[in-house]
């Protein structure tokens, strides 16, 4: 892997300036970032350069203006990886190490991946290629990104009563997105070539307009009234052009390409809100709050147009009361504390209409498609999605509880919060089982869920003085999801499968959402009747389970005959992502207020990962298990005992591999002990890991030569570590990885995602 990864380097520079006077201040920065990432090549590099200028003035006594805005220019050339067959790592991990890969390229230009070594011709490769050589992959330019971006916002604070306060605020953020994505020729993902042209433009213009009203009577009773109204508008346009078919290698551009379609997207969405606020303080111990917000969205028909959103909350500090207001003794603070709010979710942009499209495909994915555009000649077609315009909000409904405490002086603070999350009329897409209408899909409100949970915090400081300064935090949370109604179904596909066995994630009725569904083992204890290879007729596997010496524990592992396991037809849920609880450990110890050292360790008990990498490894005989192929392999004693400690059956006992010819056959593209026709549950796995996540030690120095030598009154050193060491039972690159994204809602997919970086900072910074 030293061939195709290196150490990164990130230079970061920054410059701040502010100053001003009682009634005008201004801020200034400026920013530089040049990054060459982990992976070598030139197609590794991000670049970025941004400026932001605010300040504030003073006009006469009763109004504040002020302003800011924010510049953005980033450029990034990028590797692809993940799941693709020109990914980085699906090229490199399924190569054999006796072969070389550096050799990328034929005489004639051509690329040599492992699988096709001896290429012809470019046309030769739509039959042979497979996948990319890792190195074809690195020196070919591919995917680059241009981007600008603004950010600003004016306010004008007025100030006409004493106790009224009048505020608006108009914001605007627009960004300009030109990507390239570009398959040169011999690609496995398109050996003719092809070029993919994406211009995203989106402007975002916020408006808020906020008055506030306070009044008291006497000390113990304090009142806030806010009302307000909002205005947001979201504007977002893409223009896609595809070329397929390069007439030349270079340039790597569409007008360079045989045949071009395009595609523009575009959308417009509004939303109206009215909201108001009152807030109460008796006695300064008891805080009440109570609020609504209503909303108009444009993205939901006629009918279901606006919703309202209350919230309210209750706090009670009664350590005021009974310590009046000073924060000592053994308990020098407490406060209790509950809440309620609802929240609303909008669905996409057309699920309430009846679209019509110009590119849509009718096929299957594999192979020629019906296009909307034939032989020049331009169509238009109804969308596949049947608009629903009696959708409704996602609304969640939440209630908290908690309490603040704090011990000894205040050198001990404790929280906790529980919380009950209920999600009802979620939006899904419903499949429309009837063809003839001409539509594949429609949005709905069939869905609800649970989150209930837990949340610590404890922090002490053992140490405070002007010498030495020594704090220590803890942090715990737990989750408890439940999916509770599907419309009907028990089942809901959030994430397209990886693999011929279909892991992917999934919300299914009475499990947690975004779990990982896919192909089993049979298991003793299950009820399971199925035919078993090697006997006669339908089995009753808990009759076999059961008449195995010494009997068997619930879920073991069913063995055929053969000593092999047997493979369930059903799908059905294999893994849960989600951990059992996370904690996280800090420490901050200050000595001499110049020097601090800090520390940061994460947690996470227990949740499940599918390791497809491991599985596909096990079909290409390069994963470091398959060097068991020149010795014997038996379930329950010397294969897969991790997974699988207990193991029930006829077969119990039976050395099932004992040849390489048996191995292959087992871990192949068609076996069972595959990774692409075996099924997904052997190749789930314990995510859970401990994270020495961040290690930091800051020198300040603010002597007098500091000014002499740099006029300036000080400088800090630092010098960071993150992601120094991970302690894990997952066998894969990295138990975080997730090829999923945050999109899908789901976590725990690896299939030959590239791991987080270790990373270490040494920065240096003057101060005025």
């Amino acid at each position: 892997m030293n061939e195709l990864f290196q150490t990164g380097i990130t230079a970061d520079n920054n410059i701040q300036i502010s100053g001003g006077n009682d009634r005008t201040t201004f801020y200034a920065s400026g920013g530089l970032t040049n990054q060459d990432g982990v992976v070598k090549g030139p197609n590794n590099k991000y670049n970025r350069a941004s400026f932001r200028l605010k300040g504030t003035q003073e006009v006469g006594s009763k109004v504040t203006l002020s302003g800011n805005f924010n510049y953005i220019d980033a450029r990034g050339n990028y590797v692809q990886h993940g799941n693709d067959v020109s990914g980085l790592l699906l090229g490199a991990l399924r190569t054999p190490p006796a072969y070389n890969n550096e050799n990328y390229l034929t005489a004639g230009g051509l690329q040599r991946p492992y699988r096709f070594p001896n290429p012809t011709s470019i046309e030769s490769f739509f039959c042979c290629a497979y996948y990319d050589n890792p190195f074809f992959v690195l020196n070919s330019p591919g995917n680059r990104s241009e981007l600008g971006r603004v950010i600003s916002n004016f306010n004008i604070e007025w100030r006409p009563l004493t106790w009224l306060n009048v505020k608006e605020t108009l914001g605007g953020d627009y960004y300009n997105d030109g990507r390239l994505q570009a398959l040169p020729v011999t690609s496995a993902s398109d050996p003719v070539g092809q070029v993919v042209r994406a211009d995203q433009n989106n402007l975002v213009i916020d408006h808020n307009l906020i008055a506030s009203a306070t009044g008291s009577r006497g000390e113990n009773l304090n009142a806030t009234l806010t009302v307000g109204q909002n205005l947001n508008s979201r504007r977002y346009r893409q223009l896609t052009s595809q070329g397929e078919g390069l007439i030349a290698p270079a340039p790597l551009a569409i007008e360079n390409t045989v045949s071009q379609t395009g595609k523009e997207f575009k959308s417009l969405r509004h939303v109206e809100g009215y909201f108001a606020q009152g807030e109460l303080n008796l006695y300064n111990q008891l805080y009440l709050t109570a609020g609504i917000r209503n909303d108009g969205f444009s993205t939901f028909g006629a009918s279901q147009r606006r919703h309202s959103f209350p919230k309210a909350s209750l706090a009670w500090t009664f350590t005021n009361l009974l310590n009046g207001g000073e924060q000592k003794g053994w308990l020098s603070f407490g406060k209790l504390r509950a809440a309620y709010g609802e929240t609303g979710k909008e669905p996409d942009v057309y699920a309430a209409l009846n679209a019509l499209s110009t590119t849509v495909l009718f096929g299957s994915g594999y192979g020629d498609a019906l296009k909307t555009s034939i032989n020049g000649v331009p169509g238009i077609t109804s969308s596949t999605q049947l608009g629903n315009s009696s959708l409704k909000p996602e609304r969640n409904r939440e209630t908290e509880f908690g309490a603040d405490l704090g011990f000894l002086d205040q050198k001990i603070d404790l929280s906790i919060t529980g919380y009950n999350k209920k999600s009802t009329d979620v939006i899904l897409p419903i499949t429309v089982n009837a063809g003839s209408t001409g539509f594949l899909r429609a949005f709905g409100n069939p869905g609800a869920l649970t989150n209930k949970g837990i949340e610590l915090s404890l922090s002490a400081r053992p140490f405070t003085s002007q010498n030495l300064a020594w704090e220590v935090g803890v942090m715990y949370g737990r989750n408890k999801g439940n999916v509770t109604n599907l419309g009907g179904a028990d089942i809901f596909d959030l994430l397209e499968g990886f693999g011929s066995n279909e892991a992917e994630g999934a919300d299914v009725l009475g499990y947690a959402p975004g779990v990982i569904i896919g192909t089993r083992f049979v298991h003793c204890g299950n009820g399971t009747q199925i035919e078993v290879q090697g006997m006669t007729g339908t089995q009753n596997i808990d009759a076999l389970c059961a008449a195995t010496p010494g009997g068997f524990k619930k879920n073991a592992l069913f063995l055929g005959p053969d000593g092999l396991p047997v493979a369930d037809p059903s799908v059905g849920v294999i893994g849960d992502p989600h951990p059992r609880y996370t904690m996280s450990y800090s420490t901050s110890l200050k000595l001499m207020n110049r020097l601090t050292l800090s520390g940061l360790l994460d947690v996470r008990k227990g949740g499940d990962a599918y390791d497809g990498t491991r599985g596909a490894l096990y079909v290409f005989g390069t994963h470091k298990d398959t060097d068991q192929r020149s010795s014997t392999g038996q379930y329950g004693v010397n294969w897969d005992t991790k997974r699988y400690p207990d193991v029930a059956g006829p077969g119990k006992g039976v050395v099932a591999l004992t040849t390489p010819t048996q191995w292959q056959d087992w871990l192949s593209v068609t076996g069972t002990g595959g990774g692409f026709a075996g099924p997904g549950e052997q190749f789930m796995e314990d995510a859970g890991f401990v994270k020495l996540r961040e290690l930091s030690l800051t020198f300040s120095l603010d002597q007098p030569f500091i000014r002499n030598f740099t006029g300036f009154g000080s400088a800090d050193i630092r010098i960071a570590g993150r992601n120094l060491k991970t302690w894990t039972n997952y066998r894969g690159l990295d138990p975080e990885v997730n090829n999923a994204g945050a999109e899908y809602f789901t976590q725990g997919i690896d299939w030959f995602a590239n791991p987080h970086t270790r990373s270490f900072v040494l920065s240096f910074s003057l101060n005025r």
